[in-house]
């Protein structure tokens, strides 16, 4: 049967008919939003996973205050700058000054750009403690 403009219907016109639109790789729309959801409820579940792993590491505090050993010592016992003992304001305050630039650093204003803010926390909670 010919349709309007000299094309014969084509297997495309007769799902076009039945309301069921292709898309790219012969997938219906209802095939992408199935997919579409299952991603996104992947991803929920996935992120819903990372976020108690790192809470539930009790270690965690211990490993980020180690990266600062090579400049303030193991345990930040340095004789240069000590870290152990500060009171945990004093350190958030240091750790905020070199990140803004305020005070001037020749490594450290880029190591601490390196954390967000809940690891900035923890390393200076993890010093405080340590006597």
């Amino acid at each position: 049967m010919a349709a309007e403009g000299g094309y014969t219907r084509t297997a495309g016109a007769a799902l076009a008919q039945r309301s069921i639109v292709l898309r790219p790789h012969g997938r219906s729309i209802e095939a992408i939003r199935t997919m579409k959801n299952r991603l996104l409820a992947s991803a929920f579940v996935l992120a819903g996973a990372v976020a108690p792993a790192q809470a539930a590491d009790p270690h965690l505090a211990r490993n980020l205050a180690a990266t600062c050993a090579n400049c303030h010592g193991t345990g930040g016992r340095s004789v240069y700058e000590p870290l152990v003992g500060r009171p945990r304001e004093k350190l958030l305050s240091m750790l905020a000054d070199f990140r803004s630039g305020e005070h001037e650093a020749t490594i450290m204003h880029q190591i601490v750009r390196g954390y967000t803010d809940e690891q900035l926390e923890l390393i200076a909670t993890w010093f405080s403690e340590q006597r």
